[in-house]
């Protein structure tokens, strides 16, 4: 399996072998099934896109699967960027009834 550089850190959280059903093939290469978060989409929330810098991959962060098919999200340059709340203590912010495990 081939991992984003985001997840460098992390490796050992992604669980392998967890396909997504009917998951759009545009996503499929942003999806990972992490053991804290179930099924997310690796995106860069919209509130970082200028302060990034272009330097996306420290800013690239687990939502949903749920959450990203369910909202609009943008493709650009190799990254997923998405409107979602980010709180700087707890991270992404999103309601419950996303999360899939």
């Amino acid at each position: 399996m081939k991992y984003r550089k985001s997840l460098s850190d992390i490796k050992n959280m992604i669980v392998e072998n967890k396909p997504y059903p009917d998951l759009p093939a545009e996503l499929q290469p942003f999806h990972y099934y992490l053991k804290d978060s179930g099924h997310v989409i690796m995106c860069v929330p919209n509130c970082f896109k200028k302060e990034a810098d272009g330097n996306f991959d420290d800013y690239e962060v687990g939502i949903p699967v749920k959450y990203v098919l369910s909202h609009s999200y943008k493709i650009e340059n190799g990254y997923i960027f998405i409107d979602v709340l980010y709180n700087k203590d707890l991270g992404v912010v999103v309601d419950e009834k996303y999360d899939e495990f």
